[in-house]
């Protein structure tokens, strides 16, 4: 079981920060947003590309947007996150346009 509080939210909605808390068990996490989590609480033992960490209470990690990590809580934690979401740039979204521009005009369907 787990739960989450958001203690505050910028307006723009690109900064959060909250606690969240979760009892024994194992999941699979994608990282929509860049997050950095201090633990609290208990520990977690975090699987991503290949390598496996043991976050206690005390430590902290940063995990970067678009990371599938594998998280496994042998009995409890809690955390504190902080969420960031960084805009793209204007040369950014002008090239994201362009890509989809140009499979729309060969007849490319994004999956």
């Amino acid at each position: 079981m787990a739960r989450a509080l958001t203690l505050a939210l910028a307006e723009d909605g690109n900064f959060s920060c909250g606690l969240w808390d979760c009892t024994a068990g194992k999941f699979k996490y994608i990282f929509y947003t860049e997050e950095i989590v201090h633990i609290l609480e208990g520990e977690v033992i975090v699987r991503e590309d290949g390598a496996e960490h043991t976050l206690r209470a005390g430590d902290t990690a940063l995990f970067p947007k678009g990371l599938t990590a594998y998280w496994t809580v042998p009995a409890y934690v809690k955390k504190f996150a902080v969420h960031r979401t960084v805009p793209k740039s204007l040369p950014e979204k002008i090239w994201a346009r362009i890509k989809k521009l140009i499979k729309t005009i060969l007849g490319i369907h994004s999956k």
